[in-house]
């Protein structure tokens, strides 16, 4: 498996960011799109070393299947294996058939651009502020980036997108292993769920 590395800055303002970019010289790769997602429940993966799930995610210029497994929610912490393949829904109907039912399925979006080997990706998600992950091939080339860019290493946070949620609704229990796969479905326009009504004040 692969050790993702990347940086997540959270409650960003987008058009600051890309002028930033652009000032930087940075490449604009694939603009602002509509990426879905279709998360499996980690139960079904007892065997990991932390919590692992499968995604299968269609971000409007390719489909990919991958096996992520958040072993500590730290720089380094998460590995992953990645597919590129055709089929977003014959790839859920796989999961389904060998047993992995699908428990969320996610709308977000995204804007990726690249400096030198390190990915900045801009992404929105409901009910919550924009933030930005940077990822890169190694830690130094993820500060670089980020000092650039004017952000203090000390604001990054490293796991999942769940602690962007759990930085705006701070009853979230990561300690108990709560996330956003809790909710059936994370979708624009869609009124607030329960689960996070709940979880607006510790």
């Amino acid at each position: 498996m692969q050790t993702q590395i990347e940086a997540r800055f959270l409650s960003i303002d987008l058009a600051d960011s890309r002028q930033r970019l652009e000032n930087l010289m940075a490449t604009l790769t694939t603009p602002m799109r509509l990426v879905r997602c279709a998360i499996t429940d980690p139960d079904r993966i007892p065997e990991s070393k932390g919590v692992a799930w499968t995604r299968v995610r269609d971000g409007g210029n390719k489909v990919t299947l991958t096996y992520k497994e958040v072993i500590e929610q730290r720089r380094g912490g998460t590995k992953e294996i990645t597919l590129t393949i055709d089929s977003y829904g014959e790839a859920i109907e796989l999961l389904e058939k060998l047993g992995f039912p699908v428990i969320s399925v996610q709308q977000s979006r995204r804007e990726t651009w690249h400096l030198g080997t390190v990915s900045i990706i801009l992404e929105e998600w409901p009910w919550i502020k924009p933030f930005i992950k940077i990822a890169g091939p190694s830690e130094a080339a993820i500060r670089d980036v980020s000092a650039r860019l004017g952000l203090a290493w000390s604001q990054a946070v490293f796991g999942s997108t769940t602690l962007a949620y759990a930085a705006e609704f701070p009853g979230v229990r990561l300690d108990l292993g709560e996330n956003i796969a809790q909710i059936e479905e994370i979708k624009f326009g869609a009124p607030l769920p329960y689960w996070l009504k709940k979880r607006r004040n510790p």
